[in-house]
């Protein structure tokens, strides 16, 4: 009886339908593959620049149809504050503004904004300090890829 129960889970499971987006040879991997990143503006523009397109996919842009310009806001701000006016932890605030046009007609397909927060602990040492913030803003850059890329899967194929 257990084993029937096992089987017909698995069987339920497997016919529902569900594809991952990104997989290679769906939809959503395809369509990444039409859009070309042709400008980041942000403070480090080469490590984002780096970091954006390593994140978007390594088959951005072969086939280009859409260019996409991402602008990138970063805010740091104290969050933690002692007795003393000394900082305990920082937060963190990155912004994506993007445009994202077809190249034969310069048409503005979708634009928007996406931002995400995270935070980090004062260290005695700078260095130390410097190393969480920039390893906080990385992880933060990922994550708004990972969201910009699902955004334009949807939006490009809504269109087709």
């Amino acid at each position: 009886m257990r084993r029937i129960t096992h089987i017909a889970l698995m069987l339920l499971i497997t016919s529902c339908g569900f594809k991952p987006m990104m997989a290679k040879n769906t939809e959503g991997y395809q369509i990444v593959e039409k859009i070309q990143l042709s400008q980041v503006d942000g403070p480090e523009q080469p490590r984002l620049y780096r970091i954006i397109s390593e994140s978007m996919g390594d088959k951005l842009g072969t086939a280009p149809i859409y260019h996409l310009k991402i602008n990138v806001n970063n805010e740091v701000s104290s969050m933690g504050v002692m007795k003393d006016n000394l900082s305990t932890r920082y937060r963190v605030k990155v912004t994506f503004n993007y445009t994202l046009v077809k190249i034969e007609t310069q048409e503005p397909i979708d634009s928007g904004n996406i931002y995400l927060y995270s935070s980090y602990d004062v260290a005695d040492s700078e260095f130390a300090n410097y190393i969480a913030e920039r390893y906080t803003n990385d992880n933060i850059l990922k994550e708004l890829c990972e969201e910009l890329k699902s955004r334009l899967v949807l939006v490009l194929s809504s269109r087709n």
